[in-house]
């Protein structure tokens, strides 16, 4: 059964169909069907173009979070423990000796954990 729901995932994620679209157009030019070839192969580039703009992405995100809207730290009841779901939080650079680790601009989620 993980088998099977991991084949799903993989199936309907869209940088996995997007990146099939291409091969199956790489495939198509290489067995001499070049008009079908184009088609695929551009289909392929417009979606992942139009999947990675920052608006296309921007709006999705907002469709997504309209349910969910922030709320206060104030606001929020008191709990024994908090999770910081990661991000934002790595190793510093090598070249500087630094013992503390680097914040990234995703760092804010951290800072929110420790307040809270």
């Amino acid at each position: 059964m993980f088998l099977i729901h991991q084949i799903i995932n993989v199936l309907i994620n869209p940088i996995f169909d997007i990146l099939a679209l291409i091969i199956v157009g790489i495939l198509l030019n290489w067995k001499g069907k070049v008009r079908a070839a184009k088609w695929f192969v551009g289909l392929g580039v417009v979606l992942l173009f139009i999947l990675s703009w920052s608006p296309v992405v921007d709006s999705i995100g907002i469709w997504l979070e309209r349910d969910y809207p922030a709320v206060k730290a104030e606001s929020c009841p008191a709990v024994d423990a908090i999770v910081v779901l990661g991000g934002g939080v790595g190793m510093p650079p090598l070249e500087v000796e630094y013992p503390y680790p680097g914040l990234s601009e995703a760092a804010d989620r951290v800072w929110h954990g420790a307040r809270l």
